[in-house]
């Protein structure tokens, strides 16, 4: 793990180590996911509103399990949008991040310490402030579903996952959704 000691400071600050292997980052943490081995994401910060005070950021994390230490690798500063849910796109080697009515694709150059938002559309459309919760990709990275408080499961084929994908199927609304995944032969 290359960490970012020596590059231009993170707007947010990085993980701060406390007692027993726990880590504390400087932002509320809303999203967390990692690639299955030593790399994760969080996400949070303070919203719209007090992105000046906590701002929202991405950040990217390598952990050295022979040693307990973790860096954090790259950071990606989102504004005044706040990421509340992140999932790793093994096929596509691809994070999908969840952020107000939209779902944003990030790519992790762990070499250049580098996280940059390669693509963005918009997937909840309906009801006051509608609010994308979590998107997946599928085992193949064929497919990408998502899903938030509109209640709408909307399924899309994904193509190079580095343009807006072309929407395949929009479930029958229900109540709002809080989790949904494919299952492992897709």
């Amino acid at each position: 793990c290359r960490s970012l000691a020596g590059l231009s400071p993170l707007r947010a600050g990085s993980m701060q180590a406390g007692k027993d292997g726990t880590f504390y980052p400087p932002f509320p943490v809303l999203g967390l996911a990692s690639n299955g081995k030593n790399i994760f994401l969080s996400s949070g910060g303070g919203g719209a509103t007090a992105c000046k005070e906590v701002p929202n950021v991405v950040q990217a994390h390598c952990y050295d399990e022979a040693t307990g230490k973790m860096s954090t690798i790259a950071s990606l500063d989102t504004e005044k949008c706040v990421v509340v849910g992140i999932t790793y796109a093994e096929a596509r080697d691809l994070w999908l991040a969840s952020t107000g009515g939209s779902c944003r694709v990030l790519e992790l150059s762990d070499g250049k310490n580098t996280l940059t938002q390669v693509c963005e559309w918009q997937s909840e459309v309906e009801g006051k402030g509608p609010s994308q919760n979590l998107a997946r990709c599928s085992p193949t990275g064929a497919l990408v579903a998502t899903g938030g408080s509109d209640g709408i499961v909307r399924i899309y084929i994904a193509g190079k996952l580095r343009e807006e994908p072309a929407l395949k199927h929009a479930c029958e609304k229900h109540q709002e959704v809080l989790d949904l995944d494919f299952s492992p032969d897709g």
